[in-house]
């Protein structure tokens, strides 16, 4: 008969057969007892159980009780082989700030499958707590001193336009592109002004700060062309976005304590300053709406026709440059000429100066002399 399992909030109770299978196996090699992993799967064979589940558990409890020790699964060579160089802890302390400690570990043993359990993660985790590096998780709003974290390295500006922008970069080409390295550079050049870090860190809410980097960089990632007057209309721009987050909230705030005075049963009327309140707010959404528009309008209309400049500027330069070329083409193509006429002239010249040879074109010779 098959061994029944009971579970018992999310407990699982060994049946007395299989209690006697487990001490058979046990007894079978006192010198070398089995490791739970492998009593659970000699008990549950057909589960494809490991030492986490609760059935391997309910092993570990019960061989507890007889005082009864299993063999470690884990291979003491492994922890042998896998340790952090220098070079691994110098990768930590420089991505600490961006990746999460399931990131790094990836990154750092080529491995897809770390997590919390594996001694890599437990080594990078220990790292950061002896040197009291605040980890990723920890981390991803504010920095050591309480500071809204700002990028200031390309994988760190990478990972931040990832966040926010689907499949925005692919980090293992980002030191072969030039391309996104120099708008990664523009853009940490522009998250370092003043205004952009007095924005952040005046944001109180986490909702706000998020919105507000998330815009900003949405923005201006890609852009690294911008000028000084164009990052604070962008700033100004993104202010606005948050504004009118804040204002939607307060809508619906209104709108709910409206809903509640039109359904009171007690009879007690609309207030005429919530409907006032309700009017400026709406105006005013409706007034930011507009200057989000007219600075999206403006910023676009400048960068065209910057872009445009520059695009008929490299028209002219190629075409100055083709001709150029074509002059070339048009002196060597006349030295040539000059040097066959000139030539030709020295070959005239050459055959003026023989006397025998214009002899015996006309038929005088020694010969016919004598």
């Amino acid at each position: 008969m098959e061994p029944k399992v009971l579970e018992k909030g999310g407990q699982v109770i060994l049946s007395p057969e299989e209690r006697v299978k487990i001490l058979g196996l046990v007894n079978s090699n006192p010198t070398n007892i089995p490791s739970i992993k492998e009593l659970t799967n000699a008990i549950f064979p057909d589960k494809g159980l490991d030492g986490r589940s609760n059935e391997a558990k309910s092993i570990k409890e019960y061989l507890a009780t007889l005082n009864i020790k299993t063999k470690s699964s884990f291979n003491p060579k492994y922890a042998q082989d896998t340790n952090l160089t220098d070079e691994h802890k110098l990768y930590i302390r420089n991505n600490a700030a961006t990746m999460s400690i399931t990131e790094m570990g990836r990154a750092l043993f080529n491995k897809e499958n770390i997590c919390k359990i594996n001694l890599e993660y437990k080594l990078i985790q220990e790292f950061l707590n002896i040197n009291k590096i605040k980890p990723f998780e920890l981390n991803q709003q504010t920095n050591t001193n309480g500071v809204r974290f700002i990028p200031k390295t390309l994988d760190q500006a990478a990972r931040r336009v990832n966040k926010y922008v689907l499949d925005g970069i692919d980090i293992k080409t980002l030191k072969k592109d030039t391309r996104l390295q120099n708008c990664l550079q523009s853009l940490i050049r522009y998250c370092h002004t003043p205004r952009y870090g007095l924005l952040m860190n005046t944001l109180a809410d986490g909702v706000d700060v998020d919105l507000f980097e998330s815009s900003f960089i949405r923005y201006a990632w890609d852009k690294p062309d911008l000028m000084e007057e164009e990052v604070d209309t962008y700033l100004n721009l993104c202010c606005d976005i948050v504004n009118y987050t804040k204002m939607q909230r307060e809508v619906e705030r209104l709108v709910e304590m409206r809903d509640q005075c039109l359904d009171d049963s007690e009879g007690r009327r609309l207030s005429m300053g919530l409907v006032a309140a309700m009017g400026e707010l709406y105006k005013e959404m409706d007034n930011n709406q507009k200057r989000q528009n007219a600075a999206l309008k403006a910023l676009n209309g400048t960068r065209n026709e910057r872009m445009e400049g520059l695009r008929r500027g490299a028209a002219s330069v190629s075409q100055l440059v083709e001709a150029w070329r074509d002059q070339l083409k048009r002196e060597r193509q006349i030295a040539l000429a000059e040097r066959r006429k000139q030539m030709v002239r020295d070959e005239i010249k050459h055959l003026d100066t023989m006397d025998a040879f214009k002899a015996e074109i006309f038929g005088l010779n020694r010969e016919s002399f004598e």
